[in-house]
């Protein structure tokens, strides 16, 4: 593959990256970045901000991959792979990267489950919209 073509489906793919960069920091940042926030007295609030944080990453993916693959007959092997294979197994690699190199961050796997959550939403509601005709 030249180089002309990797650089042509980065840039097809740009706010996934961006959406990925994105969860990735959230994912990673001490926690004290986010003292300054409000605090949510809500029991597992947080499950909330992984579904929410994953259902914009896949619903992000989704996009990108209906616009990059017009022509293409949704869904296809293609699409599980990069819609929902990519963003599960991001997920779970957070979570063992966040018990292993990123303490006082630790691995939850409930939170691996609001993320598999947030994908499946997304894959949801991206395949209505798609099949609605408000999706192109």
């Amino acid at each position: 593959m030249n180089k002309s073509v990797m650089f042509t489906r980065f840039f097809r793919y740009l706010k996934s990256v961006m959406a990925t960069v994105f969860v990735l920091y959230l994912s990673f940042a001490p926690p004290g970045d986010f003292r300054k926030l409000p605090a949510i007295h809500i029991p597992h609030a947080d499950k909330f901000v992984h579904i929410a944080m994953f259902f914009m990453l896949a619903f992000v993916l989704c996009c990108d991959f209906f616009k990059a693959h017009r022509n293409v007959r949704i869904p296809n092997v293609s699409f599980w792979i990069v819609c929902v294979l990519y963003p599960v197994v991001l997920g779970a690699l957070i979570e063992f990267a966040q018990e292993t190199w990123f303490y006082p961050r630790s691995a939850e796997w409930f939170d691996w489950l609001a993320d598999i959550l947030g994908v499946v939403a997304a894959v949801a509601a991206s395949l209505f919209l798609k099949k609605k005709g408000v999706l192109v």
